[in-house]
């Protein structure tokens, strides 16, 4: 009671902010629909399905779902919807890393930690160098470092073999590969 008395005589205002998702990615539907109707039309047309590829990435923590909540704003925030709601950033998390080609084929899964060793429950699960790419980096963020590694381990590899066998199947193609990032 003493301090909600000294902060609301001190001008603070209790308010509940909500996360603002919308603000994340700031595309307009012009661009959307010229990407969608234009630009990847354009850079996917005439080549193999399965030399085409969707790779994303996304952050795993528990409790990400940014909730709203109640907070206090000071007297030189005029209106909640310039007060932000950041998302603690210091817990436990990684980043998955999935890509998929045009055909439904899916290539290895890759995880990367905050840590160079991996908890030994994810080997008990069944995951292993075997079926799903591992990296590290200090806060588990994709860097161009980790990347590159990505593309070399992964995708080039695969890349490479997909189209010996396509060339093995079908002879002579355009066998350029699309990778959409």
């Amino acid at each position: 009671k003493q301090l909600w008395d000294f902060l609301t005589n001190q001008g603070y205002r209790y308010v509940q902010l909500v996360p603002d998702e919308a603000e994340r990615v700031n595309l307009t539907d012009d661009a959307l629909i010229h990407f969608y109707t234009v630009d990847l039309p354009n850079a996917v047309d005439g080549k193999h399905p399965s030399l085409v590829f969707n790779m994303d990435e996304m952050g795993a923590e528990r409790f990400a779902d940014r909730k709203a909540v109640f907070t206090f704003l000071p007297p030189q925030v005029e209106a909640e919807r310039d007060a932000t709601l950041g998302v603690r950033r210091t817990s436990n998390r990684c980043t998955l890393v999935a890509c998929i080609a045009l055909d439904g084929t899916t290539l290895m899964p890759t995880v990367i930690t905050k840590t160079r060793t991996v908890n030994t429950n994810v080997f008990e699960k069944g995951y292993g160098p075997e079926n799903v790419a591992l990296f590290s980096t200090k806060n588990s963020f994709i860097r161009g470092d980790v990347l590159g590694d990505w593309l070399r381990e992964v995708f080039v590899p695969y890349v490479v073999e997909t189209r010996a066998r396509l060339h093995r199947e079908i002879g002579r193609f355009d066998d350029t590969d699309v990778l959409i990032l």
